[in-house]
């Protein structure tokens, strides 16, 4: 009973040295992370999709635009306001102000200098929010729509999980 006594206690203390040795082992052989994969990964966080019209279709900008002050939601609402208003201006409209309060909604007057038909207008709307809801921090949009002799077109607000449908008359 002794001699199996012991051999038991070899066999556990074999045991246990080859558990520790697994665990070293794994612990050693995981992924390492590189400082390049970290920086994709920051890269990618900072960067935002500008939508916009093509024809009657909603559509991506070629390359995502990267956001140069991401943490800050001011900053990143006028960057993202500045680089629509290209898009915008080739379709005859235009933000003519726009503000963000202190709940962190963003409220724009949207000018519509020609006419446009309301397929379009409503597209443009989604590529305006769509654009702007990849802000983690943004609570909504209200969007008021200015015509060309300044009387307001129409009002909305919209939140992330607004549906864009065009009404009929």
């Amino acid at each position: 009973m002794k001699h199996i006594i012991c051999k038991m206690k070899r066999h556990i203390g074999s045991l246990a040295m080859a558990v520790m040795l697994m665990t070293v082992l794994c612990a050693c052989g995981g992924k390492s992370r590189d400082a390049s994969t970290d920086k994709e990964q920051n890269t990618a966080s900072n960067s935002v999709d500008i939508y916009c019209v093509k024809g009657l279709e909603l559509v991506t900008s070629d390359a995502p635009y990267q956001l140069k002050q991401p943490d800050v939601l001011t900053s990143s609402v006028d960057e993202l306001i500045a680089a629509m208003s290209e898009n915008l201006s080739s379709d005859g409209l235009g933000i003519s102000w726009y503000m963000l309060n202190s709940e962190n909604i963003l409220m724009i007057n949207l000018d519509v200098s020609q006419d446009i038909t309301k397929e379009k207008l409503l597209l443009i709307k989604a590529s305006i929010c769509n654009t702007l809801f990849q802000l983690d921090k943004l609570e909504g949009i209200e969007l008021a729509v200015i015509t060309g002799d300044e009387q307001e077109h129409s009002y909305e607000s919209f939140n992330r999980t607004s549906f864009y449908m065009l009404e009929e008359e």
